[in-house]
C-alpha cells in the first residue's frame, strides 16, 4: 500500500492549472440569466471562433481577405454578443441563399440572423409586373371627363357640362 500524503491547496492548483495543448477555459459567462430564472445561452468567442471556421470553408479565400484570420479586435463578438448560437446557424444557412458569390459584412450577417432570408430590399425578389387587361370601363370613363375637364368643356367643381 502507497503511503498517501494530502497535498496542499496550491500544489493542487497547479496540477489543474491548463496545460499548452489544451483549450483553454475563459471567464465569461456562456449563458445570460432573464426574468423567470431560466438561462439562455449566448454567443461568446468559441461560437465566434466556429463561425469563423464555418465562413472560411463556405467563403474560402474571400473571408479571410474580407475579415482576417480571427475576430482578432472583438468586433464581431461585441455586434452578435447578444443573439443566440441558433441564430448564428440560421445566419449561416441564409448566407448561403443570400449572398453566393461574396460574404456578408457584419450588419448583413446579423440581419440574416435576426430578421430573415432578406435583410433588405435590394436582396428580396422583386414582385410580378402586373398583367395588363387592357382598360376597365371606370378607368375609360376617367380618362374622358379628365380630358373634357382640360378642354374647358366641364365644369371642374362639380363635374357638369
Amino acid at each position: 500500500m502507497t503511503n498517501y500524503k494530502p497535498k496542499t491547496l496550491q500544489a493542487m492548483a497547479h496540477r489543474l492549472a491548463p496545460r499548452p495543448g489544451y483549450a483553454q477555459q475563459t471567464n465569461e459567462p456562456k449563458h445570460e440569466s432573464i426574468a423567470n430564472g431560466n438561462s439562455v445561452p449566448r454567443v461568446t468567442a468559441g461560437t465566434i471562433r466556429q463561425l469563423w471556421a464555418r465562413m472560411g470553408a463556405i467563403y474560402g479565400h474571400k473571408w479571410i481577405s474580407s475579415y482576417g484570420e480571427s475576430d482578432t479586435d472583438g468586433t464581431w463578438l461585441t455586434v452578435l454578443g447578444d443573439l443566440q448560437p441558433m441564430q448564428i446557424k440560421t445566419g449561416c444557412e441564409r448566407t448561403v441563399t443570400v449572398h453566393r458569390a461574396w460574404p456578408p459584412t457584419l450588419i448583413e450577417f446579423r440581419d440574416l440572423c435576426t430578421r430573415g432570408e432578406y435583410a433588405c430590399a435590394a436582396h428580396a425578389p422583386m414582385l410580378p409586373r402586373p398583367k395588363w387587361n387592357g382598360p376597365t370601363e371606370t378607368g375609360l370613363e376617367a380618362i374622358s371627363t379628365l380630358k373634357r375637364m382640360l378642354r374647358g368643356t366641364i365644369d371642374h367643381e362639380n363635374g357638369s357640362v
